[in-house]
Parts: structure tokens; C-alpha cells; sequence
């Protein structure tokens, strides 16, 4: 074994030279009295396993250019370079944005097994359904669930101002009378944050204590978050749809379908950090 180094396990401690002559009895361990006064320690062992860096003195020579970036070295008069000690620090710095874009590809992933997720008990009767709109199919659906007798009250929100009992009742094929005091159209609503405060204020007026949420399956994960934040007593059984544009062979190789879903991801990260507040109901419960 080399006299200037001491091998523990794995791990190699080098002794400065100045602490090794000691050890050996040199008479002149600082080499201060053969080199006229000057310490240089430019050639001094070097520090570590595999870490190619040199102590260096902070005596240096009179020719020897300014030490710069050196940290000092408590009980030996000794520095180390910027590079050495700062390297663990950067590679955290460095590692920061790589875990964040893998939480995020992560998170993605998850909110896509969301989006495919097949309806919550659909043989189990709720309260009321709330349908929120975007489409024909949504409103359809929650229409045929009324009508096999899975609740009592179905609330449309955010419908057109336009629209009205029977063009709902049309949808079904069913007559306007067979959906009065049973169906209510909410024209209140314009966004997911409106369906929410919307539902929650006819779900307090009609007492209701478990819904079934009719909405598409990329929304529904976003829907649920805004619902249960004013509804947070109130049971919520998700029915996901998978649109007709979602169903069809190419949809995965479309880039309108990726575009689609990264901006609800978004939305929905949105949302659940809480940048979003969700809006407070109506206090009348009128939609």
C-alpha cells in the first residue's frame, strides 16, 4: 500500500503530504526550510476513488496565478476547487426537472386509465343524475337512465338558453309530460366550474344525497374534482361516455385526439393544485 494513502473497504483518504512526513518523523514536514520558505503542494496526492482533482495550498507560490473558487479545508490550510465540491449540488439541480417531466408523463398516464374507467355500479339507483353537457349522446344517455328507473330527477346543466323540455324530451323519444317535475334544464352554466356550482345547488334544493354524473370520460376526472369540492356529502357514481370521435380506429394516431387530452390533463392539474377556485353556488338553488 502506498505510504500516503489508507484504503477503507472501498473508499481511498489520501493524507496530505505535510501530515505524511510527520507521520514518517521528516524532520521538515512543511518542506518550508528546502524550498526557502515557499509551500507549494501543487504535486500533492490526489483526493478520493477515481476523482482526478489535486489539493491545492493556500500558500501559494508568488509566480503561481490567484486561487479562485477554493473552499478552505478546515485543519489543514488546504482548499478545494469549486468543481469538486459543488458537483453533488448541480446533479440534484439537474435531477429536479427530469423527475418533474417524469411525474408528469406519469400523472398523464394515470388520468388516461381515468378517462377509459366504465361506469361505477350502473345497476345502483341514485338520488338524481347530473348530465353535464357537450354533446347529444350525454343528454341521451342520462334521458335513458331516468327511464329505466335509476333515479327519480335528472338535471341538464348548462343547456342553450334556447333550449327546452321538449327538445329533450325529443331526444329520447319520449313525450315532454312524461319528463315534467322530473327533468330540470340548468341555463346557468358555461363552464365545468359552472356545471359544478350549478348541480350543487339543485342537488341542496332537491335533498339529494347521491348523484350519478353523466359526462364524457376525458371531463369526467376534472368534473368529480369540482363536484366534490361543493358537494363533499354528497355521493358522486360517475357514467364516463367515450365519444364517437374517441371510438374510432385512427382516433389514437390523430393529433386533435392528443391535443384534446393534454389540454384536460392540464385543466385537471389545474384544478387539483388548486389554482382554480371553484365558484360558489347560487344561494336560491334556482337553474
Amino acid at each position: 500500500m502506498s505510504p500516503g494513502r489508507v484504503c477503507k473497504g472501498l473508499r481511498r483518504v489520501w493524507l496530505p503530504s505535510t501530515l505524511r512526513r510527520t507521520l514518517e518523523g521528516d524532520p521538515d514536514p512543511t518542506g518550508l526550510a528546502r524550498r526557502g520558505g515557499v509551500h507549494r503542494l501543487a504535486d500533492a496526492p490526489r483526493i478520493g476513488c477515481g476523482v482526478d482533482r489535486p489539493w491545492r495550498s493556500t500558500l501559494a507560490a508568488p509566480d503561481d496565478p490567484a486561487p479562485t473558487h477554493r473552499r478552505f479545508l478546515p485543519g489543514h490550510g488546504l482548499t478545494l476547487s469549486r468543481g469538486l465540491t459543488h458537483w453533488p449540488l448541480r446533479r440534484a439541480l439537474l435531477a429536479v426537472p427530469a423527475l418533474a417531466a417524469l411525474a408528469l408523463v406519469a400523472g398523464f398516464a394515470r388520468f388516461l386509465v381515468l378517462t377509459t374507467t366504465a361506469p361505477a355500479d350502473p345497476a345502483r339507483p341514485t338520488d338524481g343524475i347530473a348530465v353535464l353537457t357537450g354533446g347529444a349522446e350525454r343528454v341521451e344517455t342520462g334521458l335513458r337512465l331516468l327511464r329505466d328507473g335509476q333515479a327519480r330527477l335528472l338535471l341538464v346543466s348548462g343547456t342553450h338558453p334556447g333550449v327546452t323540455l321538449s327538445d329533450v324530451a325529443h331526444l329520447a323519444a319520449m313525450q315532454p309530460e312524461d319528463l315534467a317535475g322530473r327533468v330540470r334544464l340548468g341555463h346557468e352554466a358555461t363552464t365545468t366550474r359552472g356545471n359544478a356550482a350549478e348541480i350543487a345547488a339543485w342537488a341542496r334544493a332537491e335533498r339529494l344525497g347521491s348523484l350519478r354524473i353523466v359526462t364524457a370520460g376525458y371531463h369526467m376526472p376534472r368534473a368529480l374534482l369540482e363536484l366534490h369540492r361543493v358537494l363533499p356529502d354528497v355521493a358522486l357514481l360517475p357514467h364516463p361516455l367515450l365519444p364517437a370521435t374517441l371510438r374510432q380506429a385512427e382516433a389514437a394516431t390523430r393529433l386533435r385526439t392528443w391535443s384534446l387530452l393534454g389540454r384536460e390533463y392540464l385543466k385537471y392539474l389545474a384544478v387539483w393544485a388548486g389554482l382554480v377556485a371553484p365558484a360558489p353556488p347560487p344561494a336560491d338553488g334556482k337553474t
